[in-house]
């Protein structure tokens, strides 16, 4: 379970502001509350904190130098989806509330701080923390029980599956956990989810490529007889993030070198009868040393002409291949490499080669 999920879990709060000055008198504020407070003076090091602990509320000054509140906030938000972010500001000017809003921020607080509104949004925030997470139990959207881990909190969902960050009981170690989501299924069609997955799962086990996202395990949720998998932990930075500050315009070696490395993952892939099916920026992450690393391959795409339809037209049609659109019985290889062309373009000229939101627009 997080550590949200009842009235008596701790709270930890991550307070980040280039002046040491401001970090001590928030301590002096709260430090008598039932909350546990972290301190970093940078963006930098606020994420090596969020990267290590199990944070809930991060609280970020705007103006830092070389790594803002808002460059924070957007990485937040990608890489930790489950923390509640609030800026605080000495310059607020309405469209700056209004852009930290955009960005996912709960509160948008000035300075001089008040520190009795202070204690006053980080206590309401508490309380949307708490019933969110006991409404997600309620709807079952947290797993009960997987034997040999303990859940943290949800990082992550999408159509077909949710993930979680976990700690592996006999080690410590940092794991992600996705769960199929069954629930949206027919009765007939579970069964036959499962066999696929766990078909698949057995596949990708077997690769080990240092480009690829390891897969450690997989089985049943004990309560619910969910299908989840259990994978490498990957800190790192989606590449969309990356394209979306224009990080690899006109960076040709850089791009020879990533892409390198993802055609060197897709070939170990395929020689296991696998197609990753979803090449695309967000589901490439860039590691601190610049290498990347293909995640999310296809396991939870389930097998039914319907849903395998429905996958492709809710995912992103951008990347998608012509035959994925069309369906047909024979896609492979060549289409992950369509894909990876694009991306490549993107990642060079900071646009895609074609616009449009939904595969009707892009068509034409």
């Amino acid at each position: 379970m997080t550590a949200t999920t009842n009235h008596t879990s701790p709270i930890n709060i991550l307070f980040v502001d280039d002046s040491s000055e401001m970090l001590h008198a928030i301590h002096r504020q709260l430090r008598k509350t039932p909350w546990t407070l972290h301190f970093a003076t940078s963006g930098t090091e606020a994420l090596d904190i969020l990267q290590k602990k199990t944070i809930h509320i991060l609280v970020s000054d705007v103006r830092m130098p070389n790594f803002d509140g808002f460059r924070l906030l957007e990485e937040v938000h990608l890489r930790f989806p489950h923390i509640r972010v609030m800026l605080m500001t000495g310059l607020p000017t309405l469209d700056a509330a209004v852009e930290a809003i955009k960005l996912g921020a709960v509160h948008y607080l000035a300075k001089p701080l008040d520190f009795d509104k202070l204690r006053t949004k980080i206590e309401q925030t508490i309380d949307e923390i708490r019933n969110a997470s006991q409404h997600q139990q309620t709807a079952g959207t947290f797993p009960l029980a997987i034997a040999g881990f303990r859940i943290l909190n949800k990082i992550a969902e999408g159509a077909m599956g949710i993930i979680f960050l976990a700690l592996r009981q006999q080690d410590d170690r940092k794991v992600a956990i996705k769960i199929l989501k069954i629930n949206q299924l027919a009765a007939d069609e579970v069964e036959e989810a499962r066999i696929r997955f766990e078909r698949e799962a057995a596949v990708a086990q077997k690769i080990d490529h240092p480009n690829v996202v390891k897969l450690y395990s997989y089985g049943l949720c004990k309560d619910e007889h969910i299908p989840f998998i259990v994978m490498e932990y990957v800190e790192g930075t989606p590449l969309n993030l990356h394209i979306a500050q224009k990080r690899y315009v006109n960076d040709i070696p850089a791009v020879i070198n990533i892409l390198r490395a993802l055609l060197s993952a897709l070939s170990e892939i395929h020689k296991h009868i696998l197609c990753h099916r979803d090449i695309k920026p967000a589901n490439i992450l860039i590691c601190p040393d610049g290498s990347p690393k293909l995640i999310d391959f296809g396991i939870a795409k389930l097998p039914t002409s319907r849903l395998t339809n429905h996958d492709c037209i809710m995912g992103t049609p951008a990347y998608i291949a012509p035959e994925c659109v069309l369906d047909t019985p024979h896609i492979d290889a060549r289409s992950d490499l369509f894909s990876l062309g694009i991306v490549a373009y993107e990642m060079l000229t900071g646009t895609r080669p074609f616009s449009g939101d939904n595969l009707v627009s892009l068509a034409r």
